[in-house]
């Protein structure tokens, strides 16, 4: 008798789900919402709340949500390369947070995550000259 490996044959096919089986997983109807556009907002200084709210992602269906001066996701910022911004994010979720300026050139200081976090009920100021080229970060 061999102890080696034996050849096995796998047939996929035979043990993928059933529709049946994946009934559950499925939307019980197609997904019938207008895309989310956030708000477009230019200038150089901009104060920005972070906050909870409800927002009907799904019909009928109201999920708690964490956005940016919305009730859902937040606003797109529109900046100049030169320009010196300020944007003041306000922390109301109750809950130690930070933000992050995804994309853009920017001070290590300024920059949010976990070295630059904004206490419950604080804001948080960040100042920096856009250095980007023309983009969406």
């Amino acid at each position: 008798m061999s102890r080696g490996c034996e050849p096995t044959t796998i047939k996929l096919w035979e043990s993928w789900p059933t529709e049946e089986a994946m009934a559950p997983f499925r939307a019980p109807k197609p997904f019938t919402n207008p895309l989310a556009v956030p708000q477009l907002l230019s200038g150089t200084s901009f104060q920005l709340d972070c906050d909870s709210g409800l927002h009907r992602i799904y019909p009928g269906n109201a999920t708690k949500t964490f956005a940016i001066s919305a009730s859902y996701l937040g606003p797109t910022l529109e900046l100049q390369r030169g320009d010196s911004v300020n944007i003041q994010v306000n922390n109301l979720l109750g809950v130690t947070t930070s933000m992050h300026w995804h994309g853009l050139h920017t001070p290590p200081e300024m920059d949010g995550g976990p070295e630059t976090t904004i206490p419950a009920g604080s804001s948080f100021t960040a100042s920096f000259r856009i250095l980007n080229p023309a983009s969406t970060c």
